[in-house]
């Protein structure tokens, strides 16, 4: 006889939280303990709501290929996101995803490039002083400006300078406030006036008067222009509602601020731990691209500094995969059950040992030329499957102009004393921020 799946093994319970306390305390801890009495999936409660946690690539790619029809998006967010991209399921993610996806292909990511450079030699020229004079630099906080510049930029056609501290100051409400109430049993509706609901609600606002005045701003001007937000206020030929598009751009802005921002920090900080790193891909450049920044054509020659962003997103991804089970299902011989939270940490993946050896040290040689093929669902740095982040290779082209950008100009080392650990709220960032010095490399 065959058995009947049974739910999957994991840590008992508080009676009422579930391990929602565990969970919010160290979730990386956390699940690491969970892994190693339980193996690569977990049972787990949020609340009086089950949740699996999985690990491993094999029972991803079921989750995010295989019987991805049965996997949704969560809802919880859409009063910041609405009915954007990242939130949406069946047909209205289908056509959204049909409008965007020309925007992120490699023509255009190549065509974008000159604006990136022109984002990325004034950095260069904000950071000279700052090496003159051997003071500190928060580079979290510049590394998400920074990306918050190149998409304003390159998708929206917006010089958004001015409304960095804003948007800043707005996205890190939302991020500690959307991870408070993914973790609460009892979640106030957000009319309630609560001091953490009014500072919510008033970050959303804040991020709604950016967006709509991007909107009215583009639609007084009448002229035609060549960038996804044009394409946004005709849709298909038909002009589409202030609120659709706010819904875009706020998904597109706050993905690069917190993800691509948080992944540029980490790729600088991996530059300021390895010196030998930094100088290898110095000299790369050198060999390459001289002292000028890489155009397109330069790009591929990157090879050795291609395998170091490659790298730094294995020991780093800045996200969360996320659904909900709509029924019942069976992944790696466990019950799913219907309504049941399945999530997936790319942080832990990307650290099996099964499929990548020594997973803590960083080691670019593990994405050269001629080393082992990878399982497609065990590197996750954008996700896998149809829902994979359309972004992902406008990342790789920052990554590579950034690198190339501040190691052109600068080593970096870390302010000593200084407690550098990942944070895992929606995107894993460092914890404590990032304190850097810069030493010139001279000037060109």
């Amino acid at each position: 006889m065959v058995a009947e799946p049974r739910l999957a093994p994991g840590p008992r319970p508080h009676p009422l939280l579930g391990h929602i306390r565990a969970f919010r305390n160290d979730p990386f801890g956390f699940l690491s303990e969970a892994i190693r009495d339980y193996g690569d999936i977990v049972g787990l409660r949020l609340g009086l709501r089950p949740a699996v946690f999985l690990r491993h690539p094999d029972h991803i790619q079921v989750l995010l290929k295989a019987h991805r029809d049965n996997y949704v998006k969560q809802t919880l967010f859409r009063v910041v996101f609405g009915d954007g991209v990242a939130t949406v399921n069946g047909a209205a993610w289908r056509r959204q995803r049909r409008l965007l996806a020309p925007w992120f292909q490699p023509r255009r990511v190549s065509g974008a490039i000159p604006l990136l450079h022109d984002v990325l030699k004034d950095l260069v020229r904000r950071w000279r002083p700052l090496a003159d004079s051997a003071q500190p630099v928060e580079l979290h906080l510049e590394m998400k400006r920074l990306a918050l510049l190149f998409v304003a930029r390159t998708l929206l056609g917006a010089d958004l300078c001015s409304a960095a501290t804003a948007v800043r100051n707005a996205a890190d409400v939302l991020q500690r406030g959307m991870a408070e109430r993914l973790f609460r049993i009892v979640r106030l509706p957000l009319w309630v006036p609560t001091p953490d609901n009014r500072a919510f609600l008033g970050a959303v606002k804040a991020l709604d008067q950016l967006a709509y005045g991007l909107i009215a701003e583009r639609r007084a001007a009448r002229g035609e222009s060549d960038d996804l937000l044009g394409a946004l206020l005709e849709e298909e030929g038909t002009p589409a509602s202030d609120r659709a598009i706010r819904d875009q751009i706020l998904t597109l802005l706050l993905a690069a601020y917190e993800n691509t921002g948080n992944a540029l920090t980490w790729l600088c900080y991996v530059l300021a731990r390895h010196p030998e790193v930094a100088d290898r891909v110095h000299d790369e450049l050198l060999a390459t691209c001289g002292t000028a920044l890489p155009s397109r054509e330069a790009l591929p020659g990157l090879r050795y500094t291609r395998m170091v962003v490659d790298e730094t997103l294995r020991l780093y991804p800045t996200g969360w995969i996320v659904r909900v089970s709509r029924a019942e299902d069976i992944i790696g011989g466990y019950q799913v059950p219907a309504s049941a939270v399945v999530f997936v940490s790319p942080y832990l993946t990307h650290r099996h040992p099964e499929f990548w050896p020594d997973p803590e040290r960083f080691d670019p040689a593990r994405f050269a030329d001629g080393a082992p093929a990878l399982h497609a669902f065990s590197y996750l740095p954008f996700g896998e499957g149809p829902r994979q982040c359309l972004g992902g290779d406008h990342a790789i082209v920052e990554s590579l102009l950034t690198v190339a950008a501040v190691v052109s100009h600068y080593r970096l080392s870390l302010v000593p004393g200084q407690r550098i650990e990942p944070e895992p709220l929606f995107s894993v960032a460092p914890r404590h921020g990032l304190k850097v010095i810069l030493q010139s490399r001279g000037r060109h």
